[in-house]
């Protein structure tokens, strides 16, 4: 007999629903980067330009989307964005007609060990919050614990828009949704956007990857643009020793992996009292891990990087 597999199932529309994203914490960034030269943004790199129109779409998108739906309507909202996307194909096409696509440089080794930690951190991601399934067994992820009330978050401004009515509470009328919802937003775009390839709850389970990359690249941003001694660095003068900070994002990148300890109170826990919890950080008062971070409230650190990236912008 043929079970359906619903792991790989998760796994494809989670898949989708990351390309989806790029449309929305990529390309507006990439585009108003350019426009207004943020960072010094033409002058970049591939990899400090990617890693610009990540953080600025971060802070841009949920805004845009917010004030678009809100004082004018849904339609509005794809108006918007599609000028994003048809500015974003202009700067290609002009740059393979002018010939700035074949003055690539070849990346260098710590550029291409910062992208390969940001696909890994893709992976982990993917397989951390989808539900595993072996044979006719299937294992909700532990996420699900928070991600059900989110679920219904997106799903309810797909289908009612904004302002948003709360999903948990109807005393005989609609209450307005009072919750931090910016994230929330997007994925409701991309299920939109989808056709219903991609459910609320995918377009969910997408948004801690994405998460995952604008702290990758709000890091890298920091180390180039803010140097060690507190002071501002010049974003048009070349240091000689380029590469200098990049070796230090990846150290920094790689710290943010570190976590674990919290295993032994834990084991110590579950062998005296037989007690299990869902999360190994949650045996005492909670000092979250930046990759716990990002699997259960990812919502929580767009905002902190969204505010990181515009303090970056507007730094003297």
């Amino acid at each position: 007999m043929t079970y359906h597999n619903f792991m790989l199932a998760d796994i494809h529309a989670t898949i989708l629903a990351t390309l989806l994203y790029a449309l929305f914490l990529f390309v507006p960034g990439y585009v108003v980067s350019w426009t207004f030269n943020l960072l010094d943004f033409r002058r970049q790199s591939l990899f400090l330009k990617c890693a610009t129109a990540i953080a600025v779409s971060c802070s841009l998108s949920p805004i845009v989307a917010y004030l678009s739906w809100t004082f004018f309507s849904l339609t509005m909202v794809w108006i918007v964005f599609c000028i994003f996307w048809a500015g974003f194909i202009a700067l290609m096409v002009k740059q393979c007609l002018g010939g700035h696509l074949s003055k690539l440089h070849r990346p260098d080794r710590q550029s291409v060990t910062l992208f390969a930690l940001a696909i890994l951190w893709a992976m982990v991601a993917t397989i951390s919050v989808v539900d595993l399934q072996f044979g006719k067994r299937l294992y909700l992820s532990v996420i699900d614990y928070d991600y059900m009330l989110r679920t219904q978050i997106v799903s309810v401004i797909t289908r009612g828009g904004l302002p948003a009515h709360s999903p948990s509470f109807y005393p005989g009328h609609f209450v307005p949704l009072r919750y931090h919802f910016f994230g929330m937003l997007l994925a409701s775009l991309v299920q939109q956007l989808s056709g219903g390839a991609v459910t609320a709850r995918n377009a969910m389970l997408a948004f801690p990857l994405w998460c995952g990359l604008v702290l990758i690249a709000v890091i890298c941003l920091y180390l180039r643009f803010l140097r060690d001694n507190g002071g501002a660095e010049s974003r048009v003068s070349v240091s000689a020793d380029a590469l200098a900070w990049k070796r230090k994002a990846v150290i920094s990148v790689a710290l943010v992996a570190a976590t674990g300890l919290d295993i032994l109170p834990t084991a110590h826990i579950f062998f005296t009292q037989h007690m299990i919890f869902p999360d190994m950080e949650w045996w005492n008062e909670q000092i979250t891990s930046w990759v716990d971070t990002l699997l259960w409230v990812p919502h929580h650190l767009a905002s902190l990087l969204a505010c990181l990236t515009g303090f970056l912008i507007f730094f003297p």
